[in-house]
């Protein structure tokens, strides 16, 4: 009998792919063996090495590939990117990937001529100084007597925006409105009082994100305007309780009695002509302020010892 002819089975190739998987490829035809030469055993430790290499470094773009597809089904919509906000500014979270906004309502910075502004033309002298900023600290006056323009152009030169309606209510989420809380609630029913208390010394006036005073203390502006009684072309309802709102907070349903849902909250509306709008109440308003309560019944010129602002990015 013949012996068959011993026949070395040929390597199977594997093939590493970006996303970190193994494919099995035709094997590779059998080449007789060569003659081993001085150094071949340091070769093939330099071959092993360099194929653990490349399994790692294939892993590792499997882990980043897993980790990014992760987050953009999470609903983040920032694929590796985590979004930290200052240490003056809390992280609100959202389906878009979520902003920062202002923990407190800002105050005149440091370089400020006017650092109790008590007029729009006193905001205009400290729009003047390029390094003049508000400043997000707790224990300071709020910024009052800026009109809706210049807050926007304040939070541009700190190198943030002044939040859209929505933005603001949902930062706000979680604010109590009771009256006569003390330290413990907001700054509301202080009638006959002319000014704001500091920012941020009621402990218990914090949203769920951590933003102090988005209720009571000084209304606050937010970037829009409302025309002819109409936001962004949505009719807004006639003055009166808010009944019913959208998911940004903005009422699409008022009546002539409050409701415990909303808060007893109150939308104040003029409908004719071009108005701006600030939310949350003031120190001197009682059950009608809110997250929900909204004033559109001024012009975007207005500059007032009420209202201030907040800045977001």
């Amino acid at each position: 009998m013949h012996e068959r002819p011993h026949i070395t089975p040929a390597p199977v190739r594997l093939t590493i792919r970006k996303e970190g998987r193994v494919q099995y490829a035709p094997p590779l035809p059998t080449l007789p063996p060569k003659k081993r030469r001085g150094g071949g055993l340091w070769k093939g430790s330099l071959v092993v090495i360099g194929a653990m290499l490349l399994t790692t470094l294939a892993s590792k773009a499997s882990d980043s590939f897993h980790i990014s597809d992760a987050l953009l089904l999470a609903g983040t919509g920032r694929s590796t990117e985590v979004l930290r906000c200052p240490p003056e500014m809390v992280y609100v979270p959202t389906s878009l990937g979520g902003f920062c906004i202002d923990r407190y309502e800002v105050t005149t910075g440091l370089t400020c001529p006017r650092v109790h502004p008590s007029s729009d033309m006193q905001t205009n002298e400290n729009l003047a100084i390029a390094t003049c900023k508000p400043e997000s600290v707790k224990g300071k006056d709020p910024w009052v007597n800026a009109s809706l323009s210049q807050a926007m152009a304040l939070c541009a030169r700190a190198g943030k925006r002044l939040p859209a309606p929505g933005e603001w209510y949902r930062a706000a989420l979680g604010t109590p409105d009771t009256v006569n809380g003390g330290k413990s609630g907001c700054v509301l029913g202080r009638v006959g009082v002319s000014q704001a208390e500091l920012s941020g010394v009621h402990d218990g006036c914090v949203s769920s994100f951590g933003a102090y005073d988005m209720v009571g203390n000084v209304w606050e502006w937010v970037d829009a305007n409302v025309v002819d009684g109409t936001l962004n072309g949505h009719p807004l309802p006639t003055e009166g309780y808010i009944t019913e709102a959208d998911t940004d907070g903005v009422p699409v349903q008022t009546a002539a009695t409050s409701s415990a849902i909303f808060g007893d909250d109150y939308l104040f509306l003029d409908p004719n002509s071009v108005r701006g709008m600030f939310r949350g109440g003031f120190w001197n308003l009682t059950d009608k302020a809110g997250i929900f309560t909204i004033n559109a019944t001024i012009q975007p010129s207005f500059a007032g010892s009420a209202v201030g602002f907040r800045c977001v990015k």
